[in-house]
């Protein structure tokens, strides 16, 4: 507040006082000259102004001394200063003459000065009190907010965890089904040296020196514990933990090829022969437009060549200079019975007698069963001549159509235990390439011919390798029935869709709900909202609560499965609704 309006303010609360009096203002300076103002506001004027300090050529200043020749009864002195001196000085004189005249304070005395201090004091302690009870409330309305979404969250926690393990139930129970007595053995066998800590377990990083992991998988294709996870930086999948190289040497010596043995032990050796010779055959239309350049006497080393099927291919072909190892000693010895040049060594033992002599070296679902890549390409490296090539075949990422898996959430999956890394051609080709390799042709199953250069490439890592692989995999692997791949379909549909407003969707029907099931394995990228005429306060469906329909929500494209009631679409019809059938717009 003004200084001017304070003076009024003080004039106008004491006017009775003051209008039929003879007005005495005391000082005559700063505080004076705004009274004398204020006063004209009021119609009023000073009819004495008294200072013992200030002087004025304008004005006639009396001093202190002028009072004792005044009526006191018809005077009234009006004090505008908040000098303690200056108001000490006047009240002094009048007491020194005994004056009894009316004195107004037109400024704050040092009693009302401390008066309001504590009545401000004491409202600022009440508007203190009242916002701390604010704040109380406030704060007991959001804990109440999130006791009660946790519930919902745990709610629905609870409900997806229900699905998953009654998938789980049904995968498992599915798994014992196919899996033949020797294969339940060894499995069993297995499961008790991870329990009992025979087999010892450690992390790995990704080849490409990022930490940022996700989860894809828990379970492989037997049942067995294996975690598979992705990398956010460059896509490449592998098992974190997975047991160590001790452990994987005891593992291929004792359960591995009787978890993988889907018949009598005595086929197994046949089937591994079939199966190369089947490879091998795949392999030489593969790389048909190159075999034709390349001489008849080139040497060619298979690694992991079981019986030795892949070479025979070879052989037949006119290839005589070939050479196959594997560490199945039983596998060797068959394929010799065959005629074919094998023998019982590893890749390193043999790389200390016949350095730079194989023109092409064959990794045949070897690949993704090695613990360390950059050693194991060294010592391939070591055997290649210069310039010579090397074939990789394994299960590629894109390439597993013929699987039945589900990915991440149902925690099942195509991953196998002794499979530390899953690739993409792209994944594959920059590790070969940081390893001084070149990809000259290739597929995503994956098929891929490489030719050494000793020219290492820095990895680039590639999130898009991530992203591609994650919804490659999602939709690859989740549909186990028929109604989950309509439903992928419309999830599909729905993404491509411009998602700045949301999607509406109609019916509170199983289908709905399975249908927000798979939104949810998206991870929140779709922004859904249900809406049914029959919606009751409080209802949900997978934690997204259902409204009641109103105009507002038919702006937008309203989303509908093909089975609703005649009502329900009369209801759309009266909103004059775009109504888009899934099962038209997908069919």
């Amino acid at each position: 507040m003004s200084l001017f309006s304070h003076i009024c303010e003080r004039i106008d609360k004491n006017y009775v006082d003051i209008k039929d009096k003879k007005i005495i203002v005391f000082p005559y300076g700063k505080g004076g000259c705004v009274l004398e103002n204020a006063l004209g506001c009021y119609g009023l004027a000073a009819d004495l102004i008294i200072d013992n300090f200030q002087k004025s050529e304008n004005k006639e200043i009396k001093k202190f001394d002028t009072l004792a020749h005044i009526d006191p009864a018809v005077c009234v002195l009006l004090i505008a200063s908040d000098s303690e001196a200056a108001v000490n000085s006047i009240e002094t004189f009048l007491e020194s003459i005994q004056s009894s005249i009316k004195i107004i304070h037109l400024f704050e005395t040092k009693e009302e000065k401390l008066e309001r201090l504590r009545l401000e004091k004491e409202q600022e302690k009440l508007r203190l009190e009242k916002e701390q009870e604010r704040e109380k409330i406030r704060l007991e309305r959001e804990e109440r907010e999130r006791i009660r979404l946790e519930r919902e969250e745990e709610k629905e926690r609870l409900h997806l965890e229900a699905s998953r393990k009654g998938f789980i139930k049904r995968l498992m129970k599915a798994i014992e089904e196919k899996l033949t007595d020797t294969q339940k053995k060894y499995r069993d066998q297995l499961l008790k040296k991870i329990n009992d800590g025979t087999y010892c377990y450690e992390e790995t990083k990704c080849l490409c020196g990022a930490s940022e992991d996700e989860i894809i998988g828990k379970r492989d294709i037997h049942g067995l514990p294996v975690q598979n996870v992705i990398c956010r930086q460059c896509g490449l999948v592998r098992i974190n933990p997975r047991i160590t190289q001790e452990s994987y040497n005891q593992y291929y010596d004792d359960e591995f090829r009787y978890i993988n043995l889907q018949f009598a032990e005595e086929y197994r050796l046949i089937h591994s022969w079939f199966v190369g010779r089947k490879r091998g055959d795949a392999f030489l239309d593969f790389i048909a437009a190159d075999i034709e350049k390349w001489d008849k006497n080139i040497l060619i080393l298979d690694i992991g060549c079981g019986s030795g099927g892949m070479l025979y291919e070879f052989k037949i072909q006119g290839y005589q200079n070939t050479l196959g190892i594997d560490m199945d000693s039983s596998c060797v010895t068959y394929g010799r019975n065959k005629g074919m040049n094998l023998s019982c060594v590893s890749s390193r033992d043999l790389s200390w007698t016949e350095s730079h002599q194989y023109d092409l070296v064959i990794l045949s679902h070897v690949f993704e069963h090695f613990l360390d890549i950059k050693s194991e390409l060294e010592v391939i490296s070591y055997l290649l001549k210069p310039g010579g090539y090397l074939f990789i075949s394994t299960p590629g990422r894109f390439g597993y159509e013929r699987y039945r898996g589900v990915y991440n959430i149902f925690d099942g999956s195509v991953f196998r235990f002794g499979h530390t890394y899953g690739f993409s051609l792209e994944i594959l080709s920059d590790i070969m390439a940081v390893n001084g390799f070149e990809l000259v042709r290739g597929n995503q199953e994956i098929m891929a011919l490489f030719q050494y250069t000793g020219v290492s490439v820095p990895i680039q890592g590639n999130c898009d390798h991530y992203e591609q692989s994650l919804d490659y995999m999602f939709y690859s692997f989740m549909p186990w029935n028929k109604a989950h791949k309509e439903y992928i379909k419309y999830i599909k549909f729905i993404r491509d869709m411009d998602l700045s407003q949301p999607a509406f969707l109609y019916g509170t029907s199983e289908e709905t709900e399975q249908f927000m099931i798979c939104c949810k394995l998206l991870k929140g990228k779709l922004n859904i909202r249900l809406f049914d005429r029959d919606a009751k306060p409080g209802d949900v469906v997978m934690g997204v609560p259902v409204e009641q329909p109103n105009k507002s929500m038919f702006q937008k494209d309203i989303i509908v499965f093909d089975n609703i009631d005649e009502p329900c679409q009369e209801l759309l019809h009266d909103y004059q609704a775009n109504i888009i059938w899934l099962s038209e717009k997908l069919a």
